[in-house]
């Protein structure tokens, strides 16, 4: 009996108020059953007279059996002659094998879709300013980055609208079940008095002597024991139990991994945030050292937790390939980030501006925009346009045409090809805001935005296998004066680096449950 099942079930719903939200789920199982097996085994039971069985020509046993009592045997009551024998065993069989998963997902944002003031909002998504700080409204009905008042009350979050106040969650959960039994009808005489009368015809039939063919043949197994040595399997197999038990481990699991990585991140974000203002408000590089050695430090408590999470809750080889990656990323990510700290900066003589190579923030975890090109120094201070300082600083003076920082790293300003290639296609300045500069003028992208997400995803590990282990940064991590070979030799680094990384960016953008959901729809 063979059994192969397959079930697929969608669902959906959407809502409509201020915005609208939807939700929606697929559930996928197969189940394969293969049954065979003896019910009963053929053949002779004698009793306690025996048997006398006399064959002319061949005798062929496929898991049959011929015996007696254990009392006839020993009384030489049995006898069985025949001109050749062979014999053959049964194997049985009764496997089964289910998988599930089961997918879910929601969305929802913020919009007027003209339903009136008292449209019930979709989305909590907290707003946010340009330096993603979140927003809230005190009780004088302004806006405020602070979410206590002076007198210690909560200010009231604001909601985020349009595509800011986007807000997604996906969980996927797995079952998985499985039963494997096997055993052998054996074919046997119980007898010692077995007679193979043509000794030739027998080699010749089956190969064997008749010292073989006797000793494969010969069996203990008495018609009182017959039953329990015949190797009969029951057939265990229910479907619509073996489905239900799949169908509670989807659950189980999905529950288990939204739960668990909820946990991390309840753990490990708030700590990481309340880092990343104590940097901003460090006055030393080397407070501002200790307190990144934290962030990081946290980074991968969370991916090997994570990891975990992945391997007993899902595919083990997936959650530990990935985990692999992602924490080979952070690491990366860690020694640029170290690198270009490096420069103490360029301050603008005239606005006071302080421009480093960390000088902008990211959405990442740690706070920092590494996307990007770094700073060309001898670009930026040729012609005498900076005076270094003793700390290893520069000082921005200007020129007449170039009267302030921002003036001569300004693209559309400064023709000199060198001010033009550290704006990099993805990211662009690794010290200011990041932007797209496929084309002129750039698009830039907002810090936290799908787009700055994926590119600090890359900026660690492209940075440091397609920059810094080849020397095209200086001892100050900044970006070093090249020769045209020395140029063309970078570009195609450059180029190059960007597949040999992607597979160590995109585990670290990707979440788990989404590397989960592809490698099932690749067929994994």
């Amino acid at each position: 009996m063979k059994y192969q099942g397959k079930q697929m079930n969608v669902s959906g719903q959407v809502t409509v108020g201020y915005g609208a939200s939807g939700s929606a789920s697929y559930n996928q199982s197969n189940i394969n059953a293969d049954y065979a097996s003896v019910v009963e085994q053929s053949g002779i039971y004698a009793g306690d007279e025996g048997y006398q069985i006399n064959i002319g020509n061949h005798t062929k046993l496929v898991g049959g059996m011929v015996t007696s009592t254990q009392k006839a045997e020993l009384e030489n009551k049995n006898h069985f002659s025949t001109g050749t024998l062979a014999s053959q065993d049964i194997e049985n069989h009764a496997n089964y094998k289910g998988s599930a998963f089961g997918v879910s997902g929601s969305m929802a944002f913020n919009a007027d879709l003209g339903l009136g003031k008292n449209a019930q909002a979709q989305s909590d998504k907290q707003a946010v300013n340009e330096k993603g700080e979140a927003l809230y409204t005190n009780e004088q009905g302004q806006q405020t980055t602070q979410a206590k008042g002076a007198d210690g009350k909560a200010n009231a979050p604001v909601l985020a609208s349009g595509k800011g106040s986007l807000q997604t969650q996906m969980g996927i959960g797995f079952g998985y079940d499985s039963d494997s039994q096997s055993s052998i009808t054996q074919s046997g005489i119980n007898t010692k008095n077995i007679y193979i009368r043509n000794e030739q015809e027998q080699l010749e039939k089956t190969g064997k002597t008749l010292s073989e063919t006797l000793a494969a043949v010969k069996t203990e197994v008495t018609t009182d024991t017959a039953a329990a040595h015949s190797g009969k399997l029951e057939n265990h197999f229910d479907k619509d139990k073996a489905l239900k038990e799949l169908n509670i481990q989807v659950k189980v699991t999905k529950e288990f991994r939204q739960n668990a990585f909820s946990t991390i991140n309840a753990y490990v974000e708030p700590k990481q945030a309340e880092l990343r203002e104590k940097i901003k408000q460090a006055k030393t590089e080397e407070e501002k050292t200790a307190l990144y050695d934290e962030i990081y430090k946290l980074q991968y408590q969370k991916r090997l937790l994570e990891t975990v999470v992945g391997i007993v809750s899902g595919s083990p080889d997936i959650a530990i390939t990935q985990g692999t990656l992602q924490l080979a990323a952070t690491r990366m990510r860690e020694e640029t980030l170290a690198n270009s700290r490096k420069f103490k900066g360029i301050i603008d003589k005239k606005t006071g501006e302080v421009m480093t190579n960390v000088s902008y923030d990211s959405g990442y975890f740690d706070g920092v925009k590494l996307g990007g090109v770094r700073l060309d120094v001898n670009a930026i201070c040729d012609k005498d346009r900076c005076q270094k300082n003793s700390d290893g600083s520069f000082t921005y003076i200007g020129d007449n045409q170039y009267q302030t920082l921002r003036d001569v790293l300004n693209p559309n300003l400064n023709d000199d090809a060198r001010i033009k290639g550290m704006y990099g296609q993805t990211g662009g300045l690794q010290a200011i805001q990041g932007g797209w500069y496929f084309s002129n003028p750039g698009i830039p992208y907002k810090i936290n935005s799908f787009s700055d997400n994926i590119v600090e995803a890359f900026a660690g590990p492209h940075d440091l296998l397609g920059g810094q282990v080849w020397g095209f940064y200086d001892k100050d991590g900044n970006t070093m004066a090249k020769d045209p070979a020395t140029q063309l030799r970078a570009d195609i680094t450059t180029a190059v680096a960007i597949p040999v990384t992607a597979p160590l960016a995109l585990a670290d953008f990707m979440s788990s449950d989404f590397v989960e959901i592809l490698t099932k729809i690749g067929g994994n």
